[in-house]
C-alpha cells in the first residue's frame, strides 16, 4: 500500500487505541462484577474449552447467516440482526462504564435501591439508545468508526473472560487459518465484507484520506475481528501475567498489522490476521523466553 502513510498511520494509532481501550475496559469489567461478588477472571479450563468450541461454532453460524442474507438481499432482516446484537454489546458497555463511574466515583452500586442507582440504570438505557439512534440514523462514517470501536473492545473483553489465555491462543490460530481460506481459496469473506458494506453496515474501521495535492482518495478497511481476536489473547494475558506479557502481545499485533498494510497492493483483500496472529504469538513466545532465562 505504497503511498499510503497517512491513512496506514492512523489505522495503526486506531488499532493502538483500540487493544488499550480494551485491556483497560477488561480490568474494569473484572473489577465492576467481583463487587457484586461475582468471578469472572478465572474460569475453569473445562469450561473454558466448551466456551471456545461454542465461540468457533457460533462465528461460522453467523457468517454463513449473513452470506445468506446478502445474497438475497434481506436488508431489514440484517438491519433488524445487527441493530439487535449492536444494541445488547453497546448496552453492556455503558452499563460496565456507568457503573464503574458510579462505583468509584460516588461510592455505591446498583443494586443499593437508591434513587441515585435507578438514575444509573436509566442513564444505561438511555446512553446505549442514544448511540444506536446515532450510529444507524446520523452518524457518517467516522462517527461509525468510534462506536464499532466501543462494540469491538466490550466483545473482546468478554470473550477474554471466558477463555483464559490457552484457549485464546487456540482460538487464534484456528482464526487466523481460516481467514486465509476465507479470503484467497473460497473468498466468501471477501463477498461478506462487500455485502455489509453495500447495505451501509461497517463491520469494521474504514477509513480514507485525501492524497496531497489530488482529488481522489485512498482508503484502508480494517475488519473488526482483526481487531476483536487480538485484543483477546492481550486482555487474557494481562489478567493472568506480568503485563509485559501483555505488552509484547500487543506489539507484535500492531507489527502484524503494519506488515499486511505495507505489503498490501490497492484494491486488494488480505486476511489480516493470517499476519497478525503469528507475529503475536512470536512476540509472546519471546516472553516465555525470557522468563525461563
Amino acid at each position: 500500500m505504497k503511498g499510503k502513510p497517512n491513512v496506514i498511520g492512523l489505522m495503526l494509532l486506531i488499532f493502538t487505541i483500540s487493544i488499550i481501550g480494551s485491556e483497560a475496559f477488561s480490568v474494569l469489567l473484572v473489577h465492576v462484577y467481583s463487587n457484586y461478588g461475582v468471578s469472572v477472571a478465572n474460569p475453569s479450563l473445562s469450561s473454558a474449552y466448551q466456551e471456545l468450541v461454542t465461540l468457533v461454532i457460533a462465528l461460522f453460524a453467523t457468517t454463513a447467516i449473513f452470506l445468506l442474507l446478502i445474497k438475497y438481499r434481506f436488508r431489514r432482516v440484517m438491519l433488524g440482526i445487527v441493530l439487535v446484537i449492536t444494541g445488547l454489546i453497546l448496552l453492556e458497555f455503558f452499563s460496565i462504564i456507568i457503573q464503574g463511574a458510579a462505583l468509584y466515583g460516588f461510592g455505591f452500586n446498583l443494586l443499593s435501591g437508591s434513587t441515585a442507582a435507578s438514575i444509573v440504570i436509566l442513564g444505561i438505557y438511555a446512553a446505549a439508545i442514544l448511540s444506536i439512534v446515532y450510529y444507524f440514523k446520523f452518524a457518517g462514517k467516522n462517527g461509525r468508526n468510534v462506536i464499532n470501536v466501543m462494540v469491538f473492545i466490550t466483545v473482546s473483553s468478554i470473550i477474554s473472560l471466558a477463555l483464559g489465555v490457552l484457549p485464546s491462543i487456540i482460538l487464534l490460530v484456528v482464526i487466523a487459518v481460516y481467514d486465509y481460506i476465507s479470503v484467497f481459496v473460497t473468498k466468501h469473506m471477501v463477498t461478506l465484507a462487500k455485502g455489509l458494506g453495500n447495505f451501509g453496515f461497517l463491520a469494521g474501521i474504514s477509513l480514507s484520506v485525501k492524497k496531497p495535492k489530488k482529488v481522489r482518495r485512498v482508503g484502508l478497511f480494517l475488519g473488526g475481528g482483526d481487531i476483536v481476536f487480538p485484543a483477546i489473547l492481550v486482555d487474557a494475558l494481562l489478567l493472568r501475567y506480568p503485563p509485559i506479557a501483555a505488552a509484547l502481545a500487543s506489539v507484535g499485533a500492531l507489527a502484524g498489522l503494519f506488515t499486511v498494510l505495507i505489503v498490501g497492493k490497492k484494491g486488494k483483500f488480505y486476511p489480516a490476521m493470517s499476519f497478525i496472529v503469528p507475529f503475536e504469538l512470536l512476540f509472546l513466545g519471546a516472553y516465555f523466553l525470557i522468563a525461563l532465562v
